[in-house]
């Protein structure tokens, strides 16, 4: 799996402090393992998403650092880089596998693609 917890672990994770809320009321973001350095995954999402709510995950993907994707990846699902030769800076062809779907969020708000659909992403470069 692409981005499966055993292969690539999220780039950033989300702190609450007690009491539900952190300090500045925005995420922490924390480095990870920046294997795709243009990606913010959160797996799970479905999960995720249904814990936190919409306002909270507004104000995640509100929150991404310019320049970087955020990607919703959930249970039983994964994003696969299909191949077309090397990584490059520009986009390249990804597959969404499993039997659920992948978010992935800009300016313009959330697209939710279902398994088998394949997207064009600019995830690999620097």
């Amino acid at each position: 799996m692409a981005f499966g917890a055993l292969t690539l672990q999220p780039r950033a994770k989300w702190r609450r402090a007690p009491g539900g809320t952190d300090a500045s009321g925005a995420p922490n973001w924390y480095p990870a393992l920046g294997l795709l350095r243009r990606v913010i995954v959160l797996p799970h999402f479905d999960r995720m998403a249904a814990r936190m709510g919409r306002e909270t995950l507004a104000l995640l993907a509100a929150s991404v650092p310019v320049g970087l994707t955020l990607i919703g990846v959930d249970e039983d699902t994964a994003l696969v880089r299909l191949p077309d030769g090397p990584p490059s800076a520009g986009p390249s062809p990804w597959q969404v596998m499993g039997r659920q779907g992948v978010s992935v969020f800009t300016g313009d708000g959330e697209v939710h693609h279902t398994a088998g659909a394949t997207l064009m992403l600019e995830l690999d470069g620097e």
